[in-house]
């Protein structure tokens, strides 16, 4: 096998560990949560008729954070179109945002 195969297998495994863990890391009701969806649904008003609220100036075309203190929030969300919550606090933390 060539020796960039076996690179690209390490950088491979080496990105797959955090984002395991980002994965597996569900955010309890009334902490930061990342909402993910498709690039052609809007965030905001999504989030917001769920019965939470956008956090931070800027979200991107996939993923927002939010907050909401029901525990509904997250179940809601994802019937209004997003594709999965993460925690956002882990999130933060892998992009290097101190919490």
């Amino acid at each position: 096998m060539s020796l960039a195969y076996h690179i690209s297998l390490c950088i491979c495994l080496g990105l797959l560990g955090p984002l395991i863990s980002l994965a597996a890391a569900q955010p309890a009701p009334g902490e930061v949560a990342l909402v993910v969806a498709p690039p052609w649904v809007t965030l905001p008003p999504i989030i917001e008729s769920a019965g939470g609220q956008p956090i931070g100036p800027v979200g991107t075309r996939l993923a927002s954070f939010a907050q909401s203190d029901d525990a509904a929030f997250f179940a809601r969300v994802k019937a209004g179109g997003a594709w999965f919550v993460l925690d956002g606090r882990a999130a933060a933390g892998l992009c290097g945002v101190p919490t």
